[in-house]
């Protein structure tokens, strides 16, 4: 049957587990000063969280805890090129990304060559594949982490946090598009 393939394939989380997952990941980024208020361009500020990952689990866990205390989300793809990437990291002035293994080889590289703005912690998804670059990166001056880390930071320290829910005004994701022409727009 269809449900016994989908079985086979994925591992389901109920809705409840992905909730505390959720709130303790809020908490954690809270517990570790991960997202601060950042001045941006028009005296906006903002708390921002990059997501450098391929859509799986921990992207919507990452955005939907982001979301639970107001920090808006910079979504960025591996398919934007290290001059779009390094205007990104500046124009935004994102301080945390969480970040998925298999990019974390772009980020050295750009990294070494003074291209990530003022990005200095790393939540990373799947560490134990690339420990390399982790270790190169740390090496950089980069604060790592595991998303697991975070949440369990949030979970054993974080109880007596209160999140800062979105209103109708808050911005939840700034979506930078590749654009036709110059650098990628941020649509938010």
């Amino acid at each position: 049957s269809i449900k016994d393939e989908l079985e086979k394939k994925y591992t389901w989380i109920t809705y409840e587990e992905a909730n505390d997952r959720i709130l303790n990941f809020s908490r954690g980024l809270n517990v570790l000063n991960l997202c601060p208020m950042i001045d941006i361009e028009n005296d906006d500020s903002f708390r921002l969280l990059g997501i450098y990952s391929k859509n799986r689990p921990e992207w919507l866990l990452s955005y939907f805890g982001a979301v639970r205390d107001s920090i808006t989300i910079v979504t960025i793809y591996d398919t934007l090129g290290d001059i779009a990437l390094e205007y990104i990291f500046n124009q935004t002035k994102l301080t945390t990304v969480v970040i998925e293994a298999k990019v974390l080889e772009k980020m050295f590289k750009l990294a070494k060559e003074g291209k990530t703005g003022q990005i200095k912690n790393l939540i990373v998804l799947d560490k134990e594949e690339n420990e390399k670059f982790c270790e190169e990166l740390k090496n950089l001056g980069f604060n790592i982490l595991t998303w697991e880390q975070v949440e369990k930071e949030g979970r054993e320290k974080g109880k007596d946090i209160n999140l800062n829910l979105p209103g109708p005004d808050s911005i939840s994701t700034i979506n930078y598009t590749s654009g036709t022409t110059g650098n990628p727009k941020g649509a938010k």
